[in-house]
């Protein structure tokens, strides 16, 4: 059984920081069993790329690198939740640019009163 651990906010401002520091950025998407995975360069080890995913059982971003199994957050994690945050404000701004439906008259008139 794994153990979460919970993360500072002091963890997750610097794990914030260090991706914007190092430029860190995803490099490649796949989906595993239904679950989104992210690739991106390792900081500490060139060549190497990590993997975080949402996990589905805990409901977050979790990565396979030393400093997330440590701290419970880590650059790569940050730059997967920014990723997944830009693609939800894409399908937002889709939704934005299709309209509002039109209102039934029974419901234009709750909407009056």
């Amino acid at each position: 059984m794994m153990v979460a651990i919970n993360p500072t906010w002091r963890d997750v401002r610097r794990a914030i920081e260090i991706a914007q520091q190092d430029g860190l950025r995803v490099v490649g998407t796949t989906t595993i069993n239904g679950v989104q995975v992210f690739a991106i360069p390792s900081r500490s080890h060139p060549g190497t790329v990590h993997m975080p995913y949402v996990d589905p059982e805990q409901q977050r971003v979790v990565c396979d690198c030393e400093g997330y199994q440590y701290r419970g957050v880590c650059a790569h994690a940050m730059v997967a939740t920014r990723a997944i945050i830009a693609q939800a404000q894409t399908v937002v701004d889709a939704l934005r640019g299709q309209g509002l439906p039109a209102l039934a008259p029974a419901e234009q008139e709750r909407e009056a009163s």
